[in-house]
């Protein structure tokens, strides 16, 4: 998948760090987890993949990657991913819990760059999940320029879900992307807690426009670029999540 074109391409974006991580346990033994700290495509899945075992579930999935131009993180264009949670559990039994975060710091070095972010997330019963674009200062992280999140038991029975579609500018300095699902279910009443998100994060060189000196902050795409700038790379079908299984 390519992100945006190479005239588009931002050069002056580096990428510091990238984690992704899914975990899934529950009681019977099942305990597993994958991690990467690189920058290549992460796609793995762990838990219980064929569903639940003895009315017991706990399964999280991840697919991302980030872009860049170079080696060592430079000409960082965005990254794209998905990933889903799902936990179960019965009176019986102790907790299932499943977990699945990702996410990037990355620096806008020597002018500005606007951002666009596309996607979609939602959970049922326990789970919940958050998407968050946070400037990072030398000492502590600043409010977060964008975020959108679930709670737990939030729209009962039918769960939760969020359309996501926004942009601004990032001024130089340092930033942090993330996206984190969790599901843990300690009810026992045999309804499944999940969570799921897809997420297309892109950045564009400006050319010097928006943004400013200073303190990094984000302000609203004009009209007449917006359209232009919008990537929206796994979000041509919202992932559908499965409220009981089966």
């Amino acid at each position: 998948m390519v992100l945006m074109s190479g005239q588009q391409a931002l050069a002056g974006a580096t990428l510091l760090s990238r984690h992704s991580m899914i975990h899934a346990s529950r009681s019977g033994g099942v305990d597993q987890q994958q991690a990467v700290d690189g920058f290549n495509t992460f796609a793995n899945e762990v838990g219980d993949a064929d569903g639940p075992s003895a009315g017991l579930l706990s399964m999280a999935h991840q697919y991302s990657m980030p872009g860049v131009l170079g080696t060592g993180g430079a000409g960082l264009e965005g990254a794209f991913g998905e990933g889903q949670v799902r936990s179960r559990t019965t009176n019986t039994a102790g907790p299932a819990q499943a977990q699945s975060g990702f996410d990037i710091t990355f620096t806008i070095d020597g002018r500005p760059a606007s951002y666009t972010i596309g996607g979609a997330l939602g959970s049922l019963g326990n789970g919940t999940v958050s998407m968050q674009l946070v400037p990072l200062g030398d000492t502590r992280s600043a409010s977060p320029l964008f975020i959108s999140q679930t709670a737990v038991n939030e729209g009962g029975p039918a769960g939760a879900s969020r359309e996501i579609d926004t942009g601004g500018f990032l001024a130089p300095g340092k930033y942090k992307f993330s996206v984190n699902a969790d599901a843990k279910d300690v009810s026992g009443s045999g309804t499944e807690s999940n969570a799921y998100y897809t997420f297309s994060f892109s950045l564009n060189d400006t050319g010097g426009v928006g943004g400013g000196n200073g303190t990094p902050v984000a302000v609203p795409l004009p009209a007449g670029v917006w359209g232009g700038l919008i990537m929206l790379g796994l979000i041509g079908g919202k992932r559908a999540i499965r409220r009981r299984a089966a």
